[in-house]
């Protein structure tokens, strides 16, 4: 196992967000947009390493508090 953590693959990240629409598409699809405040960039950057990719979500009504 590596011993820096910025070496080990990221799992999860967590995000705080407003649900700003959904979208059913021609082809069966939905999709959903999610706006994240300027704060979470880090974590955008790891998504965007993610695009693409099949992830799993859990989304709650209230957000985590800090």
């Amino acid at each position: 196992m590596p011993k820096d953590p910025a070496a080990i693959p990221l799992k999860a990240v967590k995000i705080r967000a407003e649900l700003r629409q959904i979208r059913t598409m021609v082809d069966g699809s939905i999709n959903v947009i999610l706006n994240l405040p300027e704060d979470c960039k880090e974590q955008v950057k790891v998504l965007l390493d993610w695009l693409g990719l099949e992830i799993g979500a859990i989304i709650a009504k209230e957000p985590f508090r800090r």
